[in-house]
């Protein structure tokens, strides 16, 4: 049965495929650069992350300030109750990088069928089940036609450019997730204006970008083959 990984550390849990962190089962705000900050260093815990990686994984390689590091270091601590006094979970190695020095415990969730079903399936026996198996059918038909008129609705909203990315003007990067999560999230930013997002197929990722193709002078589109990218412009309501 398919399975995620959840990092345990503290009271806290840490949950890549959802994109969440929970403190004794309450969920914790975090900004998408902050929470791909702390991935990172727990899921590298055992090494130091130096600086150069830390720029390529948050900001796409792009040269920032020490301001920026700083400000999302000081958010990732502040959520999982650190700070640059004490570094009792993320630790500073002085011009080098930083370092995830808490005890994590990786759990596996399982995310296909759920135990309680499984468990009453054994008690109550086969017929039972088919029933189950049979209600469960229907119930997923349900969800499938409602899902897949709720993607069309979205997939209206975006104007679709195979093999081609805003590459270089992204503000914000998700990890995780499929093309209509991220059609969802760019509608759904606060932080910026989204207008368009580049679809990265062979990492389940997506840029989120407030610029469009003719703002930037047009997309790029000489990658190397076999294309990865696929740029999707969100059609805006008259700003």
């Amino acid at each position: 049965m398919p399975t995620r990984v959840i990092y345990q550390f503290d009271s806290f849990e840490l949950d890549p495929s959802r994109m969440s962190l929970l403190q004794n089962g309450e969920p914790v705000r975090l900004e998408p650069q902050v929470f791909r900050l702390l991935l990172l260093l727990v899921e590298n815990r055992a090494r130091i992350v130096p600086r150069e990686e830390i720029n390529s994984v948050i900001w796409d390689g792009r040269l920032v300030s020490d301001a920026a590091l700083a400000s999302r270091l000081r958010s990732a601590r502040s959520a999982v109750g650190d700070n640059g006094s004490e570094q009792r979970l993320i630790k500073t190695i002085p011009n080098t990088g930083l370092r995830f020095v808490g005890e994590v415990t990786e759990k596996s969730v399982e995310t296909g069928t759920s135990r309680a079903v499984l468990d009453w399936v054994k008690r109550y026996g086969v017929f039972a089940a088919g029933g189950v198996v049979a209600s469960a059918v229907v119930a997923a038909g349900i969800w499938l036609g409602i899902t897949y008129a709720e993607n069309q609705a979205l997939e209206a909203q975006y104007v679709h450019t195979p093999d081609a990315a805003i590459s270089g003007y992204n503000n914000t990067r998700f990890f995780y997730v499929d093309r209509h999560d991220c059609m969802r999230l760019c509608i759904e930013q606060t932080d910026f204006v989204c207008r368009s997002f580049d679809y990265y197929n062979l990492e389940n990722a997506c840029d989120l970008s407030e610029e469009t193709a003719e703002s930037i002078g047009g997309l790029k589109t000489d990658y190397e083959l076999p294309q990865s990218y696929d740029h999707y412009a969100r059609i805006m309501p008259e700003e």
